[in-house]
């Protein structure tokens, strides 16, 4: 990632340079490195190149570590900013893969925003990912009025037997995605040759490398990471690898590879878009 971030020209590709150094950034604030005025200078680059995607998300991750380094009123005001337009651009995938993990950030921000549209956007956007009917356990106990009703309204549209997110208890809501049998049958829709990228994507193999060492074209690589981001539900390689190691972990199997157990826990873990 910080070779990419390092090599990549502004100049002749401005979307993969800035979203490789907004992915560099808010992995190493992750880390505990703050790189939030990086990010805010990213943002600015980004817009003034035409490149919404990445001047949102880079705005959106600034958020999120205002928040992880004690910022919330920072944090808040930002993502006042950017969540209208993230969700008027379509940007579904991006802010619910990096919102839902993260409900009490979401609670504070829905409950200043009651009225305006924005409550219930957010909601229906983060309804996307598989953790929503856990994170609505703990959205409805932060805000038991009014996101209980807006959450009544997703139930209503939601498919018939599709998991209620009304009447869950914390720690079990009703069939909600990720209990083992599910985890487990995520873990199995895997190839043999999707693991072994995945094991040496935990090593922070880049493709070449691992075209190289598993004697394959590097297309053949970018194609298995494809697969294996969609199988997951990841838009990252380092989400797909510390998502697989949870998934492992809760059907009793072991990790991918030790090499990564320093990374971030899950709850802060980085899924931004595209590889």
């Amino acid at each position: 990632m910080e070779l990419a971030a390092s090599t990549l020209s502004s100049e002749r590709d401005p979307y993969l340079a800035f979203n490789a150094a907004a992915n560099l950034a808010f992995a190493q604030g992750l880390l505990g490195i703050d790189p939030r005025e990086d990010l805010h200078r990213l943002s600015a680059s980004a817009a003034s190149a035409g490149v919404l995607f990445v001047e949102q998300k880079a705005l959106l991750f600034e958020a999120i570590l205002a928040d992880t380094f004690g910022s919330s009123t920072n944090a808040i005001a930002i993502l006042e900013d950017c969540l209208p337009r993230q969700l008027a651009l379509g940007h579904i995938n991006l802010v619910a893969q990096e919102l839902c993990p993260r409900p009490d950030l979401v609670s504070r921000v829905i409950r200043r925003h009651r009225t305006n549209g924005l409550g219930p956007a957010l909601l229906e956007a983060l309804s996307h990912h598989w953790l929503f009917p856990e994170a609505a356990v703990t959205l409805r106990e932060l805000g038991p009025s009014q996101i209980g009703t807006w959450l009544g309204h997703l139930d209503a549209k939601a498919p018939a037997g599709s998991p209620k997110l009304q009447r869950g208890q914390r720690g079990q809501p009703t069939g909600a995605p990720g209990t083992p049998p599910q985890r487990a049958a995520l873990v199995g829709q895997l190839s043999r040759r999707e693991r072994d990228v995945l094991e040496l994507m935990a090593q922070d193999r880049s493709n070449d490398q691992i075209a190289t060492e598993l004697f394959i074209a590097v297309s053949t690589v970018k194609t298995h990471v494809n697969h294996i981001l969609r199988k997951l539900g990841q838009t990252t390689r380092v989400g797909a690898v510390l998502e697989y190691q949870r998934l492992l972990g809760s059907t009793g199997n072991p990790a991918v590879h030790p090499a990564t157990s320093s990374s971030p826990p899950y709850d802060m873990t980085p899924n931004p878009p595209w590889v």
